[in-house]
C-alpha cells in the first residue's frame, strides 16, 4: 500500500510541475494498463488525467476534487462512461482475478481523507458498485479508523489494538485545556457504561460506573493502596494518621454504611490487629459467637448472637453478662422488685431471738440466707442477696429497737429503785 500511495503522490507532483508524460505507454500490448492520458491535470471532468498501471491498479479521474480511485485486484470500469470514469452515483469495479479480495483506495482532495474499501469475489467477474464495498480503514484530518486489528511495533496484532514497545511509557494521554481527561467504555448502543480518568480539575482519578454497570472487580492478585508490595488481597498503607471510611448517603429509603465479612462455610470471619508485623489480637465470628481474642488465640470477650448474652473470660455466658474474674467498678445499679420494706409492716412475723438461735444451731446459717456450700456451688444473685441481707438488717434493727425499749425501761426502773434506796438510807440513819 505504501508503494501505491507513494506512486500516486509522485504522480501528483509530476503533474503539478507540468512535466509531460508519454500518453500511451504500455508494458505489453495484451495487458491493461500503464497509461497517462493527459500531461497536465485539468479541473475539467472530460479532460482529467487517468492513470492505469497493470491489471491490478487504476487511478480514475486523478486530480479531480472528489472521486479518484486506486484499485488492487480490481479495475474501475471505464467502458460505461466513455473511458472517463464517473463522478456520479455508480462507480463499478470488476475483479482483475475472478476470486480473492480487492482493495480500492479513494483519495478525497476536498476533505483530505484517504479511505480503503474491500470486497471479495468468489469465481465471479460481476461488476460491483463501490457502495457495496466495505469501508475497512480511513486516514483523515477529522477521523481515522481501522476495521481490523492494528499493530504498533508488531506485524501480527492479536486484538483491535496491540502495542509492542521497549519504552516504559507505552501509551500517553494528554489534555490541552487542563479540564477533564478520561476514557469512555460503551455498549453496542453507544451508551456509556463506565468512564475512567481525571476529573474536571485534574486533581482526582475516577472510575465511575453507570447505566446498568454496578460492579468494579479485581480478579486475582493483591491490590495495594499507598504501597507497591501488598501482601494481602487489599492492603492500604499511609504515612502519618489515616484510615478507611465507609460513608453512606441516604436515598430516602436506605442509608446504612456496611462492611461485609463473608468467609467460606465452616471458617471464621476475622478482623486482625497487628503491631510491628506481629499479631496482637483479632475479632472473629464463629459458631454463633463474636469473640475478641488475644495474640494467643484465647477469647476473653464473647457475645452469643442467638440470645445476646455477653461473656468476659468465658465463651459460654449463661446470663446477659457473665464475668469469669474480678470486677472493679465505681457503681453498680440493679433493678429489683420486692425490696424488703415489708419487715417494718405491723403484721410482719419477726422471729424471736430464740428462734434465730435455734435455726443457727440446727443449720449453721441464718434463715433465708444460703449456706457456704450452696454459694460455692451456685453463686449468689446480687440483687436477691442484697435484699436478703437488708431483710436481716431490718430484722436486726427491730431487735435493737425492742432491746432499746427494754433497756430504757430498766434504766427507769433502776433510777426509781435508786431513789427508793436513798430514802431507805436516810430512814436508817434516823434510827
Amino acid at each position: 500500500m505504501k508503494k501505491i500511495i507513494f506512486l500516486s503522490f509522485a504522480f501528483i507532483l509530476i503533474c503539478l510541475n507540468g512535466v509531460a508524460q508519454n500518453p500511451s505507454f504500455q508494458i505489453d500490448q495484451n495487458n491493461k494498463y500503464i497509461d497517462f492520458k493527459k500531461s497536465i491535470i485539468s479541473n475539467d471532468f472530460y479532460n482529467v488525467s487517468q492513470l492505469k498501471i497493470g491489471a491490478y491498479m487504476t487511478l480514475g479521474n486523478y486530480g479531480y476534487t472528489n472521486g479518484s480511485w486506486i484499485g488492487s485486484n480490481a479495475i474501475l470500469d471505464y467502458s460505461s462512461y466513455g473511458g472517463r470514469g464517473s463522478l456520479g452515483d455508480k462507480n463499478l469495479f470488476i475483479p482483475a482475478w475472478n476470486q480473492g479480495t480487492a482493495l480500492v483506495i479513494s483519495p478525497n482532495f476536498v476533505d483530505g481523507n484517504l479511505t480503503g474499501y474491500t470486497h471479495s469475489w468468489n469465481q465471479s467477474s460481476n461488476k460491483v458498485d463501490i457502495k457495496d464495498f466495505t469501508s475497512s480503514w480511513n486516514l483523515g484530518p477529522e477521523k481515522t479508523y481501522f476495521n481490523s486489528n492494528v499493530g504498533i511495533g508488531t506485524t501480527n496484532p492479536l486484538s483491535p489494538l496491540q502495542i509492542n514497545s521497549n519504552s516504559d511509557d507505552v501509551l500517553t494521554f494528554k489534555t490541552l485545556d487542563n479540564n477533564w481527561l478520561y476514557t469512555n467504555w460503551m455498549d453496542n448502543t453507544n451508551k456509556r457504561r463506565t468512564w475512567m480518568g481525571l476529573g474536571s480539575d485534574l486533581s482526582s482519578f475516577n472510575i465511575t460506573t453507570q447505566n446498568g454497570t454496578n460492579k468494579i472487580l479485581f480478579n486475582g492478585g493483591n491490590v495495594g493502596i499507598g504501597t507497591t508490595n501488598p501482601n494481602q488481597k487489599l492492603q492500604v498503607q499511609f504515612t502519618g494518621e489515616g484510615g478507611i471510611s465507609a460513608k453512606a448517603v441516604s436515598n430516602g429509603t436506605h442509608g446504612a454504611a456496611n462492611i461485609l465479612v463473608d468467609p467460606a462455610s465452616g471458617f471464621p470471619g476475622r478482623f486482625l490487629f497487628r503491631e510491628n508485623g506481629q499479631n496482637k489480637g483479632w475479632i472473629d465470628h464463629s459458631g454463633g459467637k463474636i469473640n475478641i481474642r488475644n495474640s494467643s488465640n484465647t477469647p476473653f470477650f464473647s457475645v452469643l448472637m442467638d440470645n445476646g448474652n455477653v461473656g468476659i473470660g468465658t465463651t459460654s455466658p449463661d446470663t446477659k453478662l457473665a464475668v469469669n474474674g474480678n470486677i472493679h467498678t465505681k457503681e453498680v445499679k440493679v433493678d429489683l422488685v420486692g425490696w424488703p420494706d415489708y419487715v417494718f409492716e405491723s403484721d410482719y412475723n419477726l422471729p424471736t431471738l430464740k428462734e434465730v438461735e435455734n435455726h443457727i444451731a440446727e443449720n449453721g446459717h441464718l434463715e433465708n440466707i444460703p449456706s457456704a456450700a450452696a454459694v460455692k456451688e451456685n453463686g449468689i444473685q446480687l440483687g436477691e442477696m442484697n435484699a436478703k441481707l437488708l431483710q436481716k438488717i431490718e430484722e436486726l434493727t427491730l431487735y435493737m429497737i425492742e432491746q432499746n425499749k427494754k433497756t430504757e425501761e430498766l434504766k427507769t426502773l433502776v433510777i426509781q429503785q435508786q431513789k427508793e434506796i436513798e430514802i431507805l438510807k436516810i430512814e436508817i440513819k434516823k434510827h
